[in-house]
């Protein structure tokens, strides 16, 4: 059977099922990396050996196996330690509960022309400056009523107009999965983004289709990363007859993620580099990935390396691509900065990372994301790397700004 068959028949599932369980989550994890439950249970000793902990590694293999059969729930710092030996979140590896379904609206006399399509193309990009603007509440509020709204507009469009209007709910089902995903809902992200899949094939538009594989595979490389890779691979054989363009550097960028999740160093290389190459591409009118420009890329392969245990190509690969970020690109540009924080830390730059922690903390407070707070989360977690003043000072300001208690 086709994979990608397979991870759509997956997807249903869990769709009909409702959000997989904690325990489905840590076997997922587990066993998309290739790891035994023994494997598995001697990485969470080592991490909490690490923390400090007192550890019984056969109480932990005991406690993980009915973790996975879902007879006992993890509490709050287990899920903690679990999502750092997968190197994520806990909010990527569990997912949040979903917020309640909206009603939709009662369409009466409603007809669809021209206009009502450019309208509601015109909505989305409103949308996606309300996110940056006002915040993801407002806007996913903004999104699910549009898509809703859409669904009863599928119902009566005319034939000639049945492919733009499948290729909008695309565009906007694609936008709310985007703001899930930034805001740490996993699961809303991925009923949106394979959401907007449906409507790209019904669009019968490749080059949508793929940008929307692109951005399902972002969604589940963390928990997933084979799955990930099935479907950035996917996502490159749709597009590969078009033009270069920074869409290809995006899908480039996803395998290459997903090969460093596995540990290929290889293929993670040889990913990156042609990432590298499709970034440094102008952007062009109809470019469905405009913002995978060099500074994204390198931010991108930043993280995968501090991934792979390298600090210090982490920190250099960023050096360059401190300020040089473009217009409206304030949320990646403030991810940029904390990974790069955080690679100073891990080198044990703790001083010179002091030094830069206001500016750092500020793009965050600008444009705050989940990735950026995972990253200045993770510093919070470090043991001190011989310099103790400093490294107490750094956690003292990053815990403030995350909780809201810096003066």
């Amino acid at each position: 059977m086709d994979p990608f068959v397979m991870i759509s028949s997956m997807i249903n599932s869990l769709d009909s099922m409702g959000a997989p369980t904690v325990g489905a989550a840590i076997r997922l994890a587990r066993r998309s990396r290739g790891w035994s439950q023994d494997v598995l249970a001697r990485r969470i000793v080592a991490a909490r050996l690490a923390g400090g902990e007192s550890v019984d590694p056969a109480a932990v293999k005991t406690q993980l196996s009915r973790w996975e059969n879902d007879r006992v729930t993890p509490d709050r710092h287990t899920r903690q330690v679990l999502a750092d030996v997968f190197s994520t979140t806990t909010d990527a590896l569990f997912g949040l509960q979903p917020a309640a379904d909206l009603p939709r609206p009662v369409l009466v006399e409603a007809h669809v022309t021209a206009h009502t399509v450019e309208l509601l193309r015109a909505r989305r990009a409103v949308h996606a400056q309300t996110e940056a603007s006002f915040g993801p509440a407002e806007a996913s509020l903004l999104v699910s009523h549009d898509l809703a709204t859409i669904d009863g507009l599928l119902r009566i469009v005319p034939e000639s107009l049945s492919a733009e209007l499948h290729e909008v709910a695309a565009m906007i089902a694609e936008l709310g999965g985007w703001i899930a995903q930034d805001s740490g809902d996993t699961a809303g992200a991925l009923s949106c983004t394979t959401r907007a899949h449906m409507h790209a094939q019904a669009a019968n538009n490749p080059h949508l289709e793929a940008m929307i594989l692109m951005r399902w595979a972002n969604v589940v490389a963390a928990s997933d990363p084979r799955t990930s890779s099935t479907l950035s691979a996917r996502a490159e054989s749709l597009e590969c007859t078009s033009p270069p363009n920074r869409l290809q550097a995006a899908i480039a960028r996803q395998k290459g993620i997903a090969a460093a999740v596995l540990g290929d160093r290889n293929t993670f290389e040889t990913e990156i580099r042609r990432a590298h190459e499709y970034a440094t591409l102008p952007a062009m009118a109809g470019d469905l990935a405009p913002y995978a420009d060099p500074a994204y890329i390198a931010s991108e392969e930043a993280d995968a390396l501090l991934l792979l245990g390298e600090p210090e190509s982490a920190a250099a690969t960023l050096a360059g691509h401190i300020e040089s970020w473009a217009p409206g690109q304030e949320r990646d540009h403030a991810v940029a900065l904390a990974r790069w924080l955080r690679a100073l830390t891990m080198t044990g730059d703790t001083q010179g990372a002091l030094g830069q922690a206001d500016l750092v903390l500020q793009a965050y407070e600008r444009a705050p994301s989940v990735r950026s707070r995972s990253a200045l989360q993770a510093i919070t977690r470090m043991r001190p790397a011989g310099d103790e003043i400093h490294h107490t000072a750094l956690r003292r300001r990053i815990a403030g700004t995350i909780e809201g208690t810096r003066p």
